[in-house]
């Protein structure tokens, strides 16, 4: 319902969408409620930071890609198809979308901060990671960006591609393609950081080998409230593992290098020449 809500008063709203966001962040202030911006691609462990930063704040609310879901209304009243399929995804990612997508997270924002004070409010907005900048600056609060390497993040995408058995596995340019968009995107918010200091950025790799030192670090920097029971229940989170594909149970070291026994040499080197065209810096030599 909620979500339906803030897709009429996106569509409402739209033409005046400056000085409405500049109003929903008075809101913000008002009613005391603090906004939390998790970004980085898909599977690259958003869903788990997201849970991770909420774990301090009883009265923390999660919402996990509420702008995906919109974006899906916004698809079928343009006449498309309401599948995750190639051509929904290339429309979500053309770069005349980017004020609509800013502009539904702004209004989903909206509908949370009217209905209740004195929370936490922690958004995973998964199809922005080509608007970062444009998201944050709308939205207001605090953003913390998780990269993961590429070869990861891509193994990773094979593992949610095989829970459709009818699902050929890709042939390399497709991972050269996995490649190019972890390197645009990481690129583009490389940029931004260094514009925003106060962003905070955490490695998947860092994540899964520390996670209680690496978290307490981003509660620090985010003044959000670290305790002993935040730390078990990390701790119970990252040395369990569980069968779910989209759990946050995992025996996090075992996550790091999964993909060097999954990937084919041909992989691996596809992968690196997309992710080398964008000289981010990061994970550089594998």
């Amino acid at each position: 319902m909620r979500k339906s809500a803030a897709h009429l008063l996106a569509v409402l709203t739209f033409p005046v969408r400056n000085r409405f966001s500049a109003s929903v962040r008075r809101v913000l202030v008002l009613r005391n409620i603090r906004l939390l911006l998790v970004f980085g691609l898909s599977r690259s462990g958003t869903t788990f930071l997201a849970e991770a930063l909420t774990l301090g704040n009883e009265k923390a609310i999660k919402l996990h890609e509420p702008v995906k879901k919109l974006l899906r209304l916004s698809y079928q009243g343009a006449g498309g198809r309401s599948a995750d399929d190639d051509a929904f995804w290339s429309w979500v990612f053309e770069s005349e979308r980017i004020p609509w997508k800013v502009h539904l997270l702004v209004c989903t924002i909206a509908v949370e901060a009217l209905r209740a004070s004195n929370r936490l409010v922690c958004i995973k907005p998964i199809s922005m990671s080509d608007c970062v900048a444009e998201a944050a600056a709308a939205a207001g609060g605090s953003v913390v960006f998780i990269s993961r390497h590429p070869c990861g993040r891509s193994d990773s995408l094979m593992r949610q591609r095989g829970l459709d058995p009818n699902a050929p596995r890709p042939d390399v340019k497709a991972f050269e393609e996995m490649g190019r968009e972890w390197g645009a995107a990481h690129a583009s918010f490389k940029g931004a950081f260094v514009k925003h200091p106060d962003w905070v950025w955490l490695k998947f790799e860092d994540l899964c080998a520390e996670p209680v030192s690496v978290l307490k670090d981003a509660y620090d920097r985010l003044d959000l409230t670290w305790s002993d029971g935040v730390s078990s229940r990390l701790t119970q989170m990252t040395t369990t593992e569980s069968s779910e594909f989209y759990g946050t149970l995992r025996n996090s070291r075992a996550q790091i290098d999964k993909w060097k026994k999954s990937l084919t040499e041909r992989e691996v080197e596809a992968i690196r020449t997309g992710a080398r065209s964008y000289a981010t810096g990061l994970y550089d030599g594998f």
